[in-house]
């Protein structure tokens, strides 16, 4: 495991720049596409296999907490919701029928299409656990949704995480 960083706060100056290169990501409609949005959750799944040993390491000196225990109650949860999104985001992308659709409008055959609204914010407190693990995964089961909806999400932990979980590669430094 690489010697750990201490977490540092993004610059107040520098949060224009960080929404403003998310909104036009969000604008150009490069996130619309399914396969783009399988795609980045492809990337988150395999930044928590790649680094699998070492967020187990980290939760173990962090909160002794035993590896088979960190995997089963924490990243391999996390894991498996990115799985389980993979698996189902063209179904819930997909246009629904319009219910209670007055006799009169039936002929227009209405739909109600999933459009993606915008950027998202994610501020997570930190408590030490994967699930809520340091300040990666606590706001990484959020991180998740917005890309069901083509949303460009965007993770900020609350607070500094213990010295071995800040070291490890954070959600929002994937690339958009």
């Amino acid at each position: 495991m690489p010697p750990a960083t201490m977490y540092e706060n993004t610059p107040l100056d520098a949060i224009p720049k960080i929404a403003s290169s998310l909104r036009y990501t969000f604008s150009t409609h490069k996130t619309k596409p399914i396969q783009w949005r399988l795609q980045q959750l492809r990337k988150l799944y395999w930044a928590f296999k790649d680094n699998q040993e070492n967020v187990l390491a980290a939760l173990k000196k962090d909160l002794r907490k035993h590896p088979l225990e960190s995997y089963q109650a924490e990243l391999g949860w996390v894991m498996n919701d990115i799985l389980f999104v993979c698996d189902n985001l063209e179904k819930w992308a997909k246009d629904e029928a319009a219910p209670d659709i007055p006799l009169s409008y039936m002929a227009l055959n209405a739909r109600i299409r999933k459009d993606p609204l915008g950027c998202v914010l994610i501020i997570g407190l930190v408590v030490f656990d994967v699930v809520t693990v340091s300040k990666k995964l606590i706001t990484t089961e959020p991180t998740i949704s917005p890309y069901n909806s083509a949303s460009v999400p965007s993770s900020a932990p609350s607070l500094p995480a213990a010295p071995p979980s800040s070291s490890l590669p954070s959600p929002r430094r994937l690339p958009p």
